[in-house]
Order: C-alpha cells, then sequence, then structure tokens
C-alpha cells in the first residue's frame, strides 16, 4: 500500500467502498440461491479484505509512531552525549581518567549512533536479513 501513504489507502478504501455497494446491489437484484451464496461468499471476501487493510494501516501508523519516538530519544541522547564530551574535555588536562572518559563517553555516543543506524534500516525495511 505504497509504504503507508494515506493518500493511497484512502483511494484503494474509496474503490472498496464501492466494490461492497456494488455487491449489495447485486445481492439485492438476484433471487437464485446459488447466485445469493456466491454473492454471500463475496461479502465475506470483502469483509475479510477490509480487516486486513484496516490491520495494514493501523500498522503502518503504529510503525511512524513508534520511530517518530525513537528519533525524538536518540536525539535527546545525543544531546546528553555532547554535553558529557563537553564536560570530560573541560576536565583538568592533567587528570589521570580524563581520557579514559572521553574514551567511555565517545564509544558510548557511537555505539548509540550505531544502534540508531540499525534500527532505521530495520524498521524502513524490516525483513528477516535486516
Amino acid at each position: 500500500m505504497a509504504d503507508g501513504d494515506e493518500k493511497v489507502a484512502e483511494t484503494v478504501q474509496t474503490s472498496l467502498d464501492s466494490f461492497k455497494a456494488y455487491q449489495e446491489k447485486l445481492r439485492a437484484s438476484f433471487k437464485s440461491p446459488e447466485n445469493l451464496k456466491m454473492l454471500d461468499q463475496l461479502g465475506i471476501v470483502i469483509a475479510d479484505y477490509q480487516k486486513s487493510l484496516n490491520n495494514m494501516r493501523s500498522g503502518y501508523k503504529a510503525s511512524t509512531a513508534a520511530r517518530d519516538e525513537l528519533t525524538t530519544h536518540a536525539v535527546k541522547s545525543l544531546a546528553v552525549f555532547e554535553q558529557l564530551v563537553t564536560e570530560v574535555k573541560n576536565m583538568d588536562p592533567a587528570d589521570a581518567n580524563r581520557f579514559e572518559q572521553y574514551r567511555l563517553v565517545t564509544d558510548a555516543k557511537d555505539d548509540l549512533r550505531l544502534a540508531r543506524y540499525e534500527v532505521r534500516g530495520y524498521t524502513t525495511n524490516a525483513t528477516p536479513e535486516t
């Protein structure tokens, strides 16, 4: 469904609604039990399709919301790491722990960036390979 594009989803929904209305109109005009049975089966298929479409749309919306939330938290976390880097840089150059502190902070920051990259790859293309 065009990666969650709502305009495309609305177009699909409009088509499905039209198809359902046409099926109901046909059902009202037929009298043969065989035809009514087939039209009833078609109604079940349409309802199942509607359910799948609704689930797909909900899934895309939830995925987008989760990505937005992850981005917000990542940006906040990176800002904290920047503050830590600044604090470590402001430590006394003679402090024996300064280099180790700097290394720990930058390694953690790099790990966060890598995790963020991996999550973006997964949420963009959720396959077993990613």
